[in-house]
């Protein structure tokens, strides 16, 4: 299994100006150049040139199988208060780009988890089945099957989703 680039960052907003970043890289010239280059920007950096089933992210036989080649997590923070973390592995490389673009997502992400979580009440798996479905008609417009359908955003089957909306009594939203 060859890791070529894994990196963890924090989002800009939330971030102080030294950030903890995690290169690993198997090329050990290249990983020990990217974190020189992130050490003269004053971030705090460590390399490690074992790959992502050395650093124990996830069992190697499992990285080697789906190809993974990268890894990123973002923690998630809003209003001074850690809401999550935002993991990826990826089966190419992650470039500063896909870094950079990313964090933007993190920061997002951020903003619309809860800050507390002792505050929410569990509510039935029926209930929250429901709102999902009912989001996702929404954003697809009403759209149930298809690859711009709601089926595809919640990653069923589009029979499925049907047996599902009538199950819970889910209709689709006006045009």
């Amino acid at each position: 299994m060859s890791a070529q680039n894994a990196v963890s960052a924090v989002p800009e907003s939330a971030a102080p100006k030294v950030r903890r970043i995690l290169v690993a890289d198997d090329n050990c010239d290249a990983g020990e150049t990217l974190a020189m280059l992130l050490r003269l920007d004053g971030h705090e950096v460590h390399v490690a040139n074992d790959g992502l089933g050395a650093l124990g992210l996830a069992d190697a036989s499992w990285l080697e199988l789906h190809g993974i080649q990268g890894f990123a997590a973002f923690p998630l923070r809003r209003e001074g208060a850690n809401v999550g973390v935002l993991a990826l592995f990826s089966r190419r490389r992650l470039e500063a780009d896909d870094v950079r673009g990313l964090s933007a997502a993190a920061e997002l992400l951020a903003m619309a988890l809860p800050t507390h979580t002792a505050d929410r009440t569990i509510r039935p798996l029926r209930e929250v089945e429901r709102d999902a479905i009912e989001r996702a008609l929404v954003q697809t417009g009403g759209r149930v099957s298809g690859p711009r359908g709601a089926a595809r955003v919640l990653g069923l089957k589009a029979t499925t989703l049907q047996s599902r909306m009538k199950k819970l009594g889910v209709r689709r939203p006006p045009r």
